[in-house]
């Protein structure tokens, strides 16, 4: 009986110290960490940013930033928000208008690429908050 319960303490604590599950998935909350602009004087060059703007993709397919992703900016000045498909990795932001804005976007990992229109490529690139 006294070897039982033993094994019974071993058996819960191995099972207690097994790692969080990884996230996978656009679900989550994303920080600007660099993007590439056409209009830079480092074109095709992906710059290092510093800055807190985020993007929080939801399970209702809701996307949301506390900056304008109607402009490729870091600026968190102007929270906007606006819906995404995840079958085709766009994004619709509302407010924008036409052919403005974050367009779509491509997950690898804990990386996120959000893409906006512009006459060259133009995108702002994201890691997992969580992943820090």
């Amino acid at each position: 009986m006294k070897h039982s319960f033993i094994y019974i303490i071993i058996l819960i604590i191995s099972l207690c110290q097994c790692q969080p599950a990884k996230k996978e998935g656009i679900i989550d909350t994303w920080v600007l960490k660099a993007q590439q602009t056409d209009f830079d004087i480092n074109a095709n060059t992906l710059v290092p940013v510093v800055s807190s703007r985020t993007l929080t993709f939801t399970v209702d397919g809701a996307v949301t930033s506390n900056g304008n992703m109607c402009a490729l900016t870091s600026d968190i000045d102007k929270a906007s928000s606006g819906t995404y498909d995840a079958k085709t990795s766009t994004i619709n932001i509302s407010p924008c208008g036409p052919g403005l804005g974050a367009t779509r976007y491509e997950l690898n990992g804990d990386e996120l690429n959000v893409y906006f229109v512009c006459n060259g490529t133009c995108f702002q690139q994201y890691s997992r908050q969580s992943a820090k």
